[in-house]
């Protein structure tokens, strides 16, 4: 009986050796799929408030262009700890939306009030969310706006992602509001 023992003993643990290794292989993954990991998302929002009529329009309401170099820089940051600095500065122009390809915001303000300028940074109760806001007021009249971006710098800079909106002609004295939401899921 102890011959038995001893012979069948580097047996079984030959097969559970084997049956471990078969699945080990079958469960892993053997190619990444997009859909896991980390997510982002983007809800923008503007809001034209008429300094003639003291009066707010409806706001607009859409989802954002994240861009392949704000892909980059997420990338980066969370990979190496350093993307420069944050995606807090917003830029408003007059052209179509950036695309995912864009690495500047065609036809941006670069003159005047409406141009880039340091939004303001808050901290949702949300786990993963925050928003970016800034308030431009024309120093103009019939200043065509349809276009706003969040960039990492004042001038020049890596645009994470941007946003085109019905187009609102502001005068002078005339704000618009953006609101970029932004999650990570």
């Amino acid at each position: 009986m102890k011959n038995k023992v001893n012979f069948l003993l580097p047996i079984l643990l030959l097969v559970s050796l084997l049956v471990f290794v078969i699945s080990i292989s079958i469960n892993s993954p053997t190619s990444f799929n997009s859909s896991q990991g980390i997510h982002h998302g983007d809800i923008w929002s503007t809001q034209v408030y008429r300094n003639a009529t003291g009066t707010w329009e409806a706001p607009y309401y859409g989802y954002n262009t994240y861009t392949d170099a704000g892909k980059n820089a997420t990338r980066d940051l969370l990979g190496y700890g350093n993307a420069g600095a944050g995606f807090k500065y917003v830029g408003l122009g007059n052209t179509t939306a950036p695309s995912s390809s864009s690495t500047t915001l065609a036809s941006e303000y670069s003159s005047g009030t409406l141009t880039r300028a340091l939004g303001t940074y808050y901290a949702l109760s949300q786990v993963g969310n925050w928003t970016i806001s800034n308030t431009f007021t024309a120093d103009a009249d019939n200043q065509v706006v349809n276009t706003t971006a969040l960039f990492n710098a004042s001038s020049s800079g890596v645009l994470l992602a941007g946003f085109s909106f019905t187009s609102a002609t502001l005068q002078t004295n005339d704000q618009i509001t953006i609101n970029a939401t932004i999650w990570a899921s």
